[in-house]
């Protein structure tokens, strides 16, 4: 997430910079709200990695759950015959 939200920092350096040397505020308005939305969206990026991350591990861990008791199963019907 540092990466992304240093990257979003530069662009917003970059976007504001014209802006303030041509000294109209309605530019200035328009950088920063570009700016925020800019910001959103890699938020909302590094929050759907994250999801897709801990989606991830918990597949891993059902499907080790599963063959755990597969393997229970299996144990219980060979004490049984």
């Amino acid at each position: 997430m540092a990466e992304v939200i240093k990257y979003v920092y530069r662009r917003l350096v970059l976007i504001l910079s014209p802006a303030k040397t041509m000294g109209t505020k309605g530019d200035a308005d328009k950088a920063k709200e570009s700016a925020r939305r800019e910001l959103e969206e890699a938020r909302k990026f590094e929050r759907a990695k994250e999801d897709a991350q801990k989606a991830k591990e918990l597949l891993r861990e059902a499907r080790k759950r599963d063959a755990q008791s597969h393997k229970t199963r299996e144990g219980a019907e060979a004490a049984l015959d």
